[in-house]
């Protein structure tokens, strides 16, 4: 027995809904995963500079140890009075 071509349409129609909505959703949840890896680099570019700060040193050259993620800044100098307050903004 062979089915209508309008069976295979309608089966195959449907297929592609199925299938177009699942890619939809990997592509939502794939753009949650790049936008998460970023704020994770953010931090973990945070904790580095942090952990220099609280490291005894008299010199950090930014483009040396942090590459890219030093932005424009390319050295920060360390008072000798440094007094450990450090403020970071977003």
């Amino acid at each position: 027995m062979s089915c209508s071509p309008e069976y295979h349409l309608k089966k195959y129609t449907e297929e592609l809904a199925k299938l177009e909505k699942e890619q939809k959703e990997l592509e939502e949840a794939y753009e949650e995963y790049i936008a998460l890896d970023k704020q994770l680099d953010t931090i973990e570019g945070k904790i580095s500079v942090l952990n220099e700060l609280i490291t005894p040193h008299s010199h950090i050259d930014l483009e040396t140890d942090y590459g890219s993620s030093a932005d424009e800044l390319s050295e920060i100098w360390i008072d000798s009075a440094f007094d450990g307050t450090v403020t970071i903004t977003d």
